[in-house]
């Protein structure tokens, strides 16, 4: 039922990563029932979803994936079909961890700030350098500017890295660099910035130095 009294439309919140376990019970819980679902967890936050430019991450039937697969470009841009034995939601929590240890991005411009460099020179030659990542995207029009109006918050990024390391603990696979991010994250949150954007862990960073990453923005 999704339009009637107790459906989906009465009791739907607001959408997040979960539990890779929790989707294949559920697919399995709709199985029995003789219902097919497709778990179709997205990428890109907000930014990606006001443009259209989201990645998703379908896992399913084949050809219940054939029968959707023509809807879908209609929501977003890059619609992957990744088997109906793994999970979308591994997909995801691979793809969110690898973006969040790029973290190490805020540590690299607030050690080369510090030495006296310029940050937006900084900026230009890491984007045309191997040392280019989405982490550093976000210091031209936020970070620069002191901007931690959320994107994706610090919590959501906790709590998908936890998911992540949960799975790695379950599957006994070694997740260093993930186990630092997340203390990072705990750190933040504990300060009080779980609701800022990812980009507030450099306030973070900045706060333990004594300093600050900022450039002059203009004037209208």
């Amino acid at each position: 039922m999704v339009l009637g009294a107790n459906g989906i439309i009465e009791v739907a919140r607001g959408l997040s990563t979960n539990s890779p376990t929790v989707a294949r019970r559920l697919c399995a819980a709709l199985a029995a029932k003789g219902v097919t679902m497709l778990d179709a967890p997205v990428s890109g936050g907000v930014a990606g979803a006001e443009r259209g430019t989201l990645t998703v991450m379908v896992r399913g039937d084949a050809q219940a994936f054939a029968t959707c697969k023509p809807l879908l470009p209609h929501i977003d841009a890059n619609v992957f079909h990744v088997g109906d034995s793994s999970s979308g939601g591994v997909v995801k929590l691979v793809n969110n961890r690898l973006a969040l240890v790029n973290a190490a991005a805020y540590e690299g411009m607030l050690l080369g700030v510090k030495a006296g460099v310029d940050p937006q020179m900084i900026y230009d030659m890491v984007q045309a350098s191997s040392g280019a990542s989405l982490a550093m995207q976000a210091f031209p029009n936020k970070i620069f500017a002191g901007d931690v109006t959320p994107d994706f918050m610090i919590d959501l990024a906790h709590k998908d890295l936890r998911l992540a390391l949960q799975l790695g603990a379950k599957l006994a696979v070694p997740l260093l660099m993930g186990s630092v991010c997340l203390n990072v994250l705990r750190e933040a949150r504990a300060h009080g910035r779980g609701g800022d954007d990812l980009g507030g862990l450099l306030r973070q960073m900045e706060e333990h130095l004594h300093m600050a990453v900022r450039m002059p923005q203009p004037t209208a």
